[in-house]
């Protein structure tokens, strides 16, 4: 009877020692004010892009090596959200291509594009190979996007890009001067994500 009752201790302690270093080896950080999102294109008139600043969302980091001072952190992402709003990105080119394009990506019924991580591979400590879930208007869609990383104590840096078709989204391209002016399909999404520790 003893020796239960110790063995159940034992397992009690070392499920909390477990708990410990699960807690510890993963890190919560949030993205920044710091970060932008770029979409550009085409239109047979002039090339374009929309930028926008108002970005949410968080990541785990699950840490496997804090490594030497002042050295990149090692390890992976565990898990990841991101959104923004539509009404977000401008256009430097006034509100009238910001109209066309919020009512394009139909921002009255889906007001958020967002990402949703599945999965993260990593190719090496400062590149990794992000898969999941990119939905914009009303469609998702799952994706595989190529990211440089770069991880220290308090900072994850992420960037990358990639290459769409707003069809991939049945999005229809807007078009201006009743249709003397018509939007390409292809269009590259680009970011650049500062992430804080929480």
């Amino acid at each position: 009877m003893k020796f239960r009752t110790m063995m159940r201790a034992i397992s009690f302690f070392l499920v909390l020692i477990l708990l410990c270093f699960i807690s510890f080896a993963q890190e919560k950080y949030v993205v920044s004010a710091k970060s932008n999102i770029k979409v550009t294109g085409t239109s047979t008139l002039h090339d374009w892009e929309v930028l926008s600043n108002e970005i949410s969302g968080s990541l785990l980091f699950e840490l496997k090596d804090k490594g030497k001072k002042n050295q990149p952190l090692k390890g992976s992402i565990a898990s990841a959200e991101l959104s923004l709003k539509v009404e977000s990105l401008k256009s430097e080119r006034g509100e009238t291509m910001n109209g066309k394009m919020h009512r394009a990506l139909l921002y009255d019924e889906f007001p958020q594009i967002k990402f949703s991580l599945t999965e993260a591979i990593p190719v090496n400590e400062a590149s990794t190979i992000a898969k999941g879930v990119l939905a914009i208007a009303g469609t998702e869609k799952s994706v595989q996007i190529g990211v440089d990383l770069d991880v220290s104590e308090d900072t994850i840096l992420i960037q990358g890009s990639k290459n769409f078709k707003l069809s991939d989204f049945e999005i229809d391209p807007p078009s201006a001067m009743f249709g003397q002016i018509e939007t390409g399909n292809d269009i590259v999404i680009s970011f650049d994500l500062k992430y804080t520790k929480e």
